[in-house]
This record gives C-alpha cells, structure tokens and sequence, in this order.
C-alpha cells in the first residue's frame, strides 16, 4: 500500500514507511518479506531508469535504510546471543544442502505445488490463455447469450452449494474461471504488459501495476502448480487472485472498446459481481461439524465434539503437571498446547516433522531430553503423509522413538491413538517416565 501510495505521489514519507513494513514482513514471514524487498527494488530501479538518475535510486535506497536496520539488528541480536549454528539447523531447514531440503523438502514442495515440470508448465499456459478467452467472449456476448450463461453458471454454484452437484463440473468452471489454476502465468504476462507499457508511455500506473504483480508472484512460487481456493493457496496465493481481478476488469474493457466508459464500468460491476457471487457459493467453505467450544487461555476455539474433548484433557492434564513442577513433552508437532498451557518444550526443537532433524542432530535432542528429563511425554498421532514420511518414529526419526521407548513407559491415552489415517482425530499417547502401579488421572 505505501509503495502504490509513494508511486501515486501522495505521500511524502511513503517509500521510508514501505521500507519499514518490509521489515516488518521479513521478521514474520520470510518469503513475504522477500517478496515485498523484491517489489521496492523494482520500484526504485525503473524510477532511476525512467527518470535517468542515479541519484533517485540512492535516495530511495536511503529511504528504505532504516526498515533495513531493523531487521538486521533483530536478526543480528538473535545470531548473536543463539549462534548462527542454532539459527540456521533449528529455523532454515530449507536452505539448499539441508538434510530436509535433501530428503523430505522435494516429496514436500512437490505436494504444495512448488514444481516446475515442462509438460505441466504447457497445460497450466493453456490453462491460463483459456481462463483469459473466457472472460473476453464472456464480456463480448451479447446481453441475452451473456446473461443465459451467467445464469448457467450460477445454477451450478447453487446446486453444487447444496449438494445437488457432483466434484467434476464445479472443480472446473473453479480452475478455469473464478480460481483458475493458471494466475500466476497470467500474473507473469501481466508484468511483462506493464513493463512494456511503460517503456513506451512513462506513466508510474504501469510500474504500480508491474510492482503489485511481482509481490504477488514471489509468495505463490510456493503453490505455482497447485492453485486452488484451499490448503496453502490461500497463505500465499491472495495477491495473486487480485491480480486475476484486474486482469479480468481489463479484458472486459478490452472486449468492448465501443462502449462508453459508463457502460463498461457496468459492464465490468456486473460481471466481476458475478465472480464474486460464484467464489463465495464454489469456494467459501461449508459449515462443518465444529460445534463444540474449547476455551483456552487465548480463547475460545471451535472445534468437532471429539478433537475439543481430548483437548481439553490433554491440556487440564498439562497445566496439572506444571503445577507439580513436572515438565510435559509433546511430539512430534503439537506446538500450540505449550502456547496454550504457559510451558515450555525441552529442546531447542519444538517440532519434529521429518527432516527438522538430522540423523546427528537426533543424538543431539536425546541428550536435550536426558537433560530435561521430561516425566512425561505425550506423542500424538500426527500423519505427515505431506512429506513422503507418515508417522514419527516408524518412518523418521526412529533413533529418538528407540529412547523413548527405552526410558518411558505407556501409561495412558487421551482419545483414539491410531495410525490408520491421513487426517486422524486428536489423540496422544501418554509415556512416563517412571512406571506407577495405576494409570494417570486425566487419561483413558
């Protein structure tokens, strides 16, 4: 927004604050923020080109200088004070050369979309120029063959809204107009549109364009292959989607160049209303079976009836243990039950999804449990089928399981423990570390 506000010239302090946001953004969420340092250098190096001057790009370096030595500093301090072993084993795993950039991030990256296969590049360009056909003739239809077929339309989002409508027919008309699947080629021919634009007409509009599409593109080279109005498309795919909302305002334009500009932003209101109407029936999640209330100490959480009772369970269960001065460990991923009962984990490793560790760096969390001694660790039937690798401790990190099998006895469970599904319910096994005669209160 301060990017566009600086190219728009309103705003005399708009590129030093766009520069701090982008700080901001790249101590959250590093792709973001890489994405919005990739846009201001865009912007700073085609406004030193249009304006021949190289003074106008170090003046917008200088802008952006103190939102630079904000992250610098915090990422500084944190290398500083954990060393920068610490920071790049236990928080970049997917650097290249990792272990899990090696073995699991590929099985990974290629379910999320992050491939580039040559064949699927071809079929999602077609895609992508069918998705842009579509609308044109769509504006360029008369008003009867246009409104029978918008009609069409919505009565498939209706029917397939309540059920009346199998997956083929609405996953379509889903990838090809209202989500379709190739945004992020139609965003790439949106820049290169911009960017010739602009070196024949100098109008900062185009480069606003151009800069907006880019901090749009860099996120979605995450789900380039997989994009769909779920799952990980909808972290890193929404810029995009505002791109396809421009780019089909301008076909519309581009389909009736005959009628006044009055009619065609009417033209434009009824159909991008039209999209609108559709996403919501097509893509806007159903109402699920999230009835029961899990309160917590951030609030309430809604949740189905069985995963928010054995929530509940596990977290009296935890926050019990505290107040004995007993320490609880959860594996492999349930990080958010130590944000929610005020404890902490026992290692540096509050995750352990395939590849977070390396075979040495198991030895390295094992000597961080015998440390800690946990007196009792709570593993839960978290699937990661995601990355090619399905349960802890038969399929990774098998070493730390043997210690844990080793030093701990089950004593409990909480809910259903199975390993038989992708998605299974909530549901952990209880190890203590000593062996009572009875089971623990609170476990079944």
């Amino acid at each position: 927004m301060f990017t566009l506000r600086h190219l728009s010239g309103r705003r005399k302090f708009s590129l030093m604050l766009a520069g701090l946001v982008a700080s901001l953004a790249l101590l959250c969420k590093q792709e973001f923020g890489a994405a919005c340092y990739l846009m201001l250098a865009l912007v700073l190096v085609m406004e030193a080109i249009l304006q021949r001057s190289a003074r106008s790009l170090l003046q917008g370096i200088v802008a952006c200088v103190p939102g630079v030595a904000l992250w610098v500093a915090i990422y500084g301090w944190f290398f500083w004070t954990l060393t920068p072993a610490y920071m790049v084993d236990a928080n970049w795993i997917q650097l290249p050369g990792t272990y899990y950039s090696q073995v699991y991030g590929p099985h990974f990256y290629g379910v999320a979309g992050q491939r580039f296969l040559p064949l699927e590049t071809v079929v999602l360009a077609m895609y992508a120029a069918l998705t842009l056909m579509l609308w044109f003739f769509l504006a360029k239809a008369s008003r009867g063959p246009r409104n029978v077929a918008l009609a069409i339309l919505v009565a498939i989002a209706l029917l397939s809204r309540f059920g009346a409508l199998g997956l083929a027919t609405p996953v379509v008309i889903t990838a090809l107009l209202v989500f379709p699947i190739g945004m992020f080629l139609i965003s790439c021919c949106f820049i290169a549109y911009a960017i010739y634009k602009l070196n024949r007409i100098a109008d900062r509009r185009y480069l606003g364009g151009a800069a907006f599409a880019v901090f749009a593109l860099v996120p979605a080279l995450r789900v380039f292959a997989t994009l769909r109005p779920s799952g990980y498309s909808i972290y890193y795919a929404m810029p995009l989607f505002l791109v396809f909302v421009v780019v089909i305002s301008r076909c519309i334009k581009a389909a009736t160049p005959a009628l006044s500009l009055d009619r065609q932003r009417r033209l434009v209101n009824y159909l991008l209303a039209a999209e609108i109407v559709m996403l919501a029936l097509f893509c806007i999640p159903r109402p699920t079976q999230r009835t029961a209330t899990l309160e917590t100490s951030w609030g309430a959480i809604r949740l189905v009836p069985e995963d928010a009772g054995v929530a509940q369970q596990i977290l009296a269960f935890i926050s019990e243990q505290k107040r004995h001065g007993r320490q609880v460990a959860l594996l492999p991923e349930a990080p958010i039950l130590y944000a929610f009962s005020g404890t902490e984990a026992p290692s540096r490793w509050y995750t352990l999804l395939p590849g977070f560790v390396s075979p040495a760096q198991e030895d390295v969390y094992i000597a961080d449990l015998n440390r800690a001694a946990p007196e009792y660790i709570l593993l839960t039937a978290r699937s990661s089928y995601e990355y090619g690798a399905d349960y802890f401790g038969i399929d990774y990190d098998q070493k730390i399981y043997r210690w844990i099998e080793s030093n701990y006895r089950v004593a409990g469970e909480f809910g259903h423990f199975r390993r038989a599904e992708i998605k299974p319910p909530l549901a952990a096994l209880l190890y203590q570390k000593e062996a009572p005669g009875t089971a623990i209160e609170g476990s079944k």
